[in-house]
């Protein structure tokens, strides 16, 4: 009994480690969400739009210890790679056990519209469509148009550095054609 109870703190303990890890993927990038709200730009944004531009879509949740802390790798990203090519989109998706009141969701939407704009999904559609499993969660899309990487969890965590790994994606994607 206590070798069970020790390899399932092993795994408890690993496994936010080992979802910390770019993920390759391929596809077409879904839409974005139609009926959202949209803060930080004055209609709709839409990823066909966005051809010749690498893109990030960000689904963070208002109250995220971890989405904010991944706000500030986002909020670095953007000064130092929006001239090259790249815009990042912040997608708000329900949480229906916790979700903050409207107010609270569109007080943070706005902050984050400062750095880029945000749309406020209040359906789970979007975490459908995307496929998304946790928030907060980020996807790299290259200038086609479709899903390249994505990334789940905490960009920098303990000595895990996905800030330079996924800037190096980023890299990648901006030098193709």
């Amino acid at each position: 009994m206590k070798l069970i109870g020790s390899i399932a703190a092993a795994l408890f303990v690993v496994t936010p480690l080992a979802a910390q890890e770019i993920v390759k993927i391929r596809g077409a990038a879904p839409s974005l969400p139609p009926a959202g709200k949209w803060v930080g730009s004055s209609k709709p944004l839409r990823i066909e739009e966005m051809r010749g531009k690498v893109v990030i879509v960000h689904f963070w949740h208002e109250g995220s210890r971890i989405c904010k802390l991944n706000s500030v790798v986002l909020k670095e990203w953007v000064s130092r790679y929006t001239s090259t090519g790249l815009t990042v989109i912040g997608v708000h998706g329900p949480d229906f056990e916790n979700t903050p009141a409207l107010p609270a969701i569109e007080k943070q939407a706005k902050d984050w519209a400062k750095v880029s704009p945000t749309v406020i999904d209040e359906t789970d559609l979007s975490l459908n469509d995307w496929r998304v499993n946790q928030v907060p969660t980020l996807f790299l899309i290259d200038k086609k148009g479709q899903k390249r990487y994505s990334w789940e969890g905490q960009i920098v965590f303990k000595r895990n550095r996905g800030d330079l790994l996924l800037a190096a994606k980023i890299d990648e994607l901006l030098k193709e054609k």
